[in-house]
């Protein structure tokens, strides 16, 4: 959701499916992406125009 509402806010749209929205945060609390620039980049790829 805070996700959401932060691309609104800045011109975009979260832009992914219910599989990748789940994998996502789990790969967060699992450890699994190695810190803040590895979900920055995850994200970016969810980046789409408003």
């Amino acid at each position: 959701m805070s996700v959401r509402l932060f691309y609104a806010l800045n011109d975009y749209r979260f832009v992914a499916s219910d599989d990748e929205k789940f994998d996502l945060i789990v790969d967060i609390a699992t450890d699994a992406l190695a810190g803040v620039a590895e979900i920055a980049a995850r994200l970016e790829r969810y980046a789409g125009p408003a």
